[in-house]
């Protein structure tokens, strides 16, 4: 479901979600009262809103607005680059907005610095992982992705977005045990398919462009994505940055283990076409290999 936002503005992004959880049936379909919904977004660093690198707190706004609506009780919850630690999350909560989101709206802002073992028996790579334990205590997850380029991955956006329920520097980890592109998309699909986002949207109101995920420049597009699977959002995304799926090493390696089928697709609201920006520059396209790791 794609549909358009031309501005931050609280009501234009109201509407604009509201319109496509309806044309999803309907958030009261999903939530029920009391349920316990954990709400991702990216929130990579501590970096003001205005540059792009972060999901934008309206957007976030919007959403913890109509979960509350549908009786859910929402806890904000992120990893950030770094140590994971209550100072970092603090300062990363203050910086991004979502601070004030959540004196707003009254949602909870997650401290808890415990992580989960789960089981991961369909995983290529990943059999078994830590993952950060409000995530894996919530009855409901939704992924609040922002539309980037990415140095190494080339594109980031709803599965790579889930990287972040892995606790601190073990991040860092994981990118120094996977050092070769198709290797790392394999653990962000394994880490994606173990934590399972009920519903995965992607803020491409101003996405970034050049030399991302933290130091590209903000690009306008007016769009906000969402679907109930991630690669799809994901592969929507793409057509509408003019970038071949193929490219992206996590979209190849879905195609390659099964799950994701770009002819099961279906894009339904605005058309792709009439949101296409004229250029969007994805500098990892134009070099094979980049020194780039986050």
């Amino acid at each position: 479901f794609i549909n358009t936002a031309e501005n931050y503005r609280p009501d234009r992004i109201a509407d604009c979600i509201e319109k496509i959880f309806e044309d999803m049936g309907g958030l009261d379909k999903i939530i029920k009262p009391g349920m316990r919904v954990a709400i991702k977004p990216n929130l990579l660093m501590a970096k003001k809103p205005g540059d792009a690198a972060t999901t934008h707190p309206a957007v976030v706004r919007a959403v913890i607005k109509l979960v509350q609506k549908a009786g859910g009780i929402v806890t904000i919850v992120e990893s950030p680059g770094g140590p994971y630690n209550i100072p970092i999350l603090k300062m990363v909560y203050s910086k991004t907005g979502m601070e004030e989101v959540a004196d707003e709206t009254g949602a909870e802002l997650n401290f808890d610095l415990r992580v989960e073992k789960i089981e991961n028996p369909d995983a290529a790579y990943l059999k078994s992982l830590k993952i950060l334990k409000p995530l894996h205590d919530a009855d409901l997850i939704i992924n609040l992705a922002k539309l980037k380029t990415h140095g190494f991955m080339v594109y980031t956006g709803a599965v790579k977005n889930m990287f972040g329920s892995i606790a601190g520097l073990e991040k860092s980890e994981y990118h120094l045990r996977m050092s070769d592109s198709h290797q790392f998309a394999n653990c962000l699909i394994d880490i994606y398919m173990a934590v399972k986002p009920r519903i995965n949207i992607i803020d491409g109101v101003i996405a970034m462009e050049g030399d991302g995920p933290s130091a590209g420049i903000p690009k306008h597009i007016g769009v906000i994505l969402a679907s109930a699977d991630a690669f799809a959002c994901d592969y929507a995304a793409l057509e509408i940055i003019g970038v071949d799926h193929r490219k992206v090493p996590v979209m190849k390696a879905a195609e390659e283990r099964g799950i994701f089928d770009r002819n099961q697709v279906n894009i339904l609201g605005v058309d792709i076409d009439s949101v296409k920006p004229e250029s969007f520059d994805v500098p990892a396209l134009k070099h094979s290999r980049s020194t780039s790791r986050f």
